[in-house]
């Protein structure tokens, strides 16, 4: 009887203790003060660490990272985000700034722009910015020049300057009717036209563009050919 007595003791005594200490638990959460996560992104860890230590949070540093934008040493991204309510105690995990990631710049002043921009996604280079310009010496997307220049550190940024070529030179197209082949390809080689032949004979019949319409520098002239003997040409 004593046994049993003894028994339904300690179970009340138990029932009590789990029930006191589930109510305990449950006020301590339930009146726990929430705090709004404040925004920890581009600030220090010394004005971070103040910041959350006011609001009775703790900062933990998860790991670091190269950023170009946020300086060394600063705070690059927040586990939680900013505005979103968290209770007192709470730990709130950062990543930190390494700064940019130096490089030596390639050369990239000779290559075509779909080489250069090849090479610079191989190398994790961002091209900001590409001005293009007339060049009568350098074919047309060509690299000119670029900024920073070969072998200079860089933080991952870069401005190339590229040809589209020369300006545009137009001119009169002259008459190719009734000319011979070779001094109709003569003419169009000294005036900077690409000419296709088409047709068989020596004298040039018709062309296309038309005597005397505009054209420009390396445009192409269709000629097409019949026999016989050119009497006469003109401009």
């Amino acid at each position: 009887m004593k046994k049993l007595l003894k028994a339904i003791l300690y179970f009340i005594i138990f029932s009590f203790t789990g029930i006191a200490i589930a109510y305990l638990t449950f006020y301590m959460l339930s009146t726990t003060k929430s705090y709004e996560v404040p925004s920890l992104v581009g600030k220090s860890l010394l004005d971070a660490n103040k910041i959350l230590s006011d609001k009775n949070l703790y900062l933990t540093i998860d790991g670091e990272s190269y950023d170009a934008d946020v300086p060394s040493g600063h705070i690059m991204k927040q586990n939680i985000p900013s505005g979103q309510l968290i209770k007192a105690g709470r730990r709130i995990g950062v990543i930190i700034s390494k700064g940019p990631r130096i490089l030596y710049t390639p050369m990239f002043a000779g290559l075509s722009i779909d080489d250069a921009e090849k090479i610079a996604e191989e190398n994790h280079i961002k091209i900001d910015r590409i001005i293009k310009v007339h060049s009568d010496s350098i074919e047309k997307n060509m690299v000119i020049a670029q900024d920073p220049n070969p072998e200079e550190h860089g933080a991952g940024g870069l401005s190339l300057i590229v040809s589209i070529g020369n300006y545009d030179n137009y001119l009169i197209c002259p008459s190719f009717i009734d000319m011979k082949v070779e001094k109709a390809r003569e003419l169009a080689r000294k005036l900077g036209l690409d000419v296709s032949i088409s047709g068989s004979g020596d004298t040039i019949d018709t062309q296309r563009p038309v005597a005397y319409s505009l054209v420009k520098s390396g445009d192409n002239i269709t000629l097409d050919l019949k026999e016989g003997r050119a009497s006469k040409w003109w401009f």
